[in-house]
């Protein structure tokens, strides 16, 4: 019962997460842009984009989590056969691995900005 009671907490987490990073204000949870200085965090990134994107993680961890102990709920109180915790536990790791993988590659490709670079112009001498 205790696992149902973590899980819940953890579920909770993802999934506050989830709603504050949708809303495009959670931009301190982004790894990549909580580490920037806010100006070039702006040039470099499309920060709201970023925080959908994480929160799409975000959210597939919390309903992954949530239903794992629903399944933990009908093992404990049901009979619930032994192979599906154990087959369910390496989905969800996987889903979870999958969703962090599409996360980042998604921020990299498509919210990404392009900067322009700063060519110093080279000053002809004039004879």
């Amino acid at each position: 019962m205790t696992e149902i009671v973590i899980g819940g907490f953890v579920a909770a987490a993802c999934l506050i997460s989830a709603v504050v990073l949708f809303s495009g204000h959670g931009v301190f949870m982004v790894a990549t842009l909580n580490r920037m200085d806010p100006d070039e965090r702006e040039r470099s990134y499309d920060v709201p984009r970023a925080c959908k994107a994480t929160g799409v993680f975000a959210l597939v961890a919390g309903v992954a989590v949530l239903v794992f102990i629903a399944l933990k709920y009908v093992a404990l109180t049901s009979a619930l056969p032994d192979a599906v915790l154990p087959a369910y536990t390496a989905a969800m790791i996987v889903a979870i691995i999958a969703s962090l993988v599409w996360s980042v590659s998604y921020i990299e490709k498509h919210c990404k900005r392009e900067v322009p670079s700063k060519k110093k112009s080279k000053k002809k001498n004039a004879r």
